[in-house]
């Protein structure tokens, strides 16, 4: 989908061979909604409208009308939970289907008398559902709900002025699969029948099927008095228009002046506790395409990071390797000159040890001395004094750690020398120790 376009609502026809696609601006955004015909195939058609499409925040499917069962009734309540369960049971009865094999879903039309509901109840095939899931799922992944098409026209007729707000009216409505008739009763329709193909209607089978309609809906609803009949068609008029009318007030009208069902179905998406035949499960699917697409933003988010990152890692590490090469490189052009300071810096630490006092082994064991904890709390047993600088302290205690603890401090904090390593062992007597010493040479050169 055009990313680059602003979020739409959108909603598909999937009819044999041809595809009719609206979206529209979500709301609060007023702007008409936009509808394109498409020929070919749902594996032609839904990429074609995929690339120029903006991207779809709810997707809504139309099904044909010839494929649901319809029925509107009256039900003594109008408590959801129990409108629920008196759908359940009803569609039981009238179901042509299994109940696990079936999909049913409502809304309330009206409500007529104090505590009832008129209620229009539709079934499908779940077969027919997943035929429809299945041609859709590659491409736009599962619908977020499902509507019948002539719903769909209806709130546009209803929209467009056409529909008697007082009035009773027969209404036919001939698209280019499904030949469907309504019954329009109190604001409303109170009968929803498929009664074949336009091409197979004739004048005489028009005429039967209102007669048997009529007969059903003054039983259920007595006070209707269904006397008039508008014709919607795609095109020229049907060809029996010409033959014996039908009802002394008969009217034919063309649908293509008025808008499309997907923008009626539009329309009726936005309003909440309307009729959805989407399986529960496609919502569930909906909403883990939709985490695994975040997922992948997500990942592919961090994964840019991390690439931005190691690149400059790379680009660092290939710099500092670059002036490491550079360092060594003068070190080996100044090698002899490195090694002859450094025997020179050997040779004066040498000369010092007898010619500055304050590098003597006298000045080493002044140090010592000064360091050493009160009387037999440690003994120095042996005391090494190496030319070439540093020195070596030995010796034994008790089996208290403390006085060698402070003594170490106290050399610490020497001026002079330095602590460059020590060792403590325990022995059957107490305690061994070691230290090593050395004079703080880069103070004084």
């Amino acid at each position: 989908m055009n990313k680059d376009l602003p979020t739409a609502q959108g909603c598909l026809c999937l009819r044999p061979g041809v595809l009719e696609a609206s979206t529209r601006p979500p709301p609060p955004a007023s702007e008409p909604a936009v509808t394109q015909i498409l020929k070919g195939e749902p594996n032609e058609t839904l990429p074609q409208w995929m690339s120029d499409a903006p991207e779809i925040e709810k997707l809504t499917l139309a099904v044909p009308t010839g494929d649901v069962l319809i029925m509107i009734t009256d039900f003594p309540s109008r408590d959801p939970a129990e409108i629920h369960a008196m759908v359940d049971l009803q569609a039981e009865e009238i179901s042509p289907f299994p109940p696990e094999r079936t999909q049913v879903a409502w809304e309330v039309c009206r409500e007529p008398g104090s505590g009832s509901s008129r209620v229009l109840m539709a079934l499908i095939s779940k077969e027919k559902l997943q035929a429809a899931h299945d041609a859709l799922f590659p491409f736009t992944g599962p619908p977020d709900r499902v509507d019948v098409e002539v719903m769909g026209w209806l709130e546009v007729m209803k929209n467009h002025g056409t529909l008697p707000a007082a009035e009773d009216v027969w209404i036919l409505i001939l698209t280019g699969e499904d030949a469907t008739l309504v019954a329009w009763h109190e604001e409303g329709p109170v009968l929803l029948r498929s009664v074949g193909t336009p091409d197979e209607l004739t004048a005489e089978i028009v005429r039967e099927e209102l007669l048997q309609a009529r007969m059903n809906v003054e039983t259920a609803f007595p006070g209707a008095r269904m006397d008039r009949l508008q014709i919607w068609h795609h095109g020229e008029p049907p060809e029996w228009r010409d033959g014996e009318g039908l009802f002394p007030n008969e009217t034919f009208h063309s649908l293509d002046e008025i808008s499309p069902a997907a923008h009626g179905i539009l329309e009726r998406s936005r309003r909440d506790g309307l009729l959805d035949l989407a399986p529960s499960q496609w919502r569930e699917e909906a909403e883990a395409l939709k985490n695994r697409k975040k997922l992948i933003r997500v990942g592919a988010g961090a994964a840019a990071m991390w690439i931005l990152l190691l690149g400059g890692f790379f680009l660092w590490s290939g710099m500092q390797s670059r002036q490491v090469r550079q360092l060594e490189s003068v070190n080996l052009e100044r090698r002899e000159e490195v090694e002859d300071i450094r025997q020179l810096n050997t040779q004066v630490r040498s000369l010092a040890q007898f010619t500055n006092r304050e590098r003597g082994a006298l000045e080493a064991l002044r140090v010592l001395a000064e360091s050493t904890p009160g009387i037999g709390a440690l003994e120095l047993e042996e005391f090494r004094y190496r030319k070439e600088g540093g020195q070596i302290f030995m010796g034994t205690m008790g089996g208290n750690v403390q006085p060698f603890n402070r003594f170490l401090d106290e050399l610490t904090a020497s001026e002079s020398l330095v602590v460059e390593d020590y060792d403590l062992k325990q022995t059957r007597n107490g305690y061994e120790f070691r230290i090593e010493m050395d004079w703080r040479w880069e103070d004084s050169l």
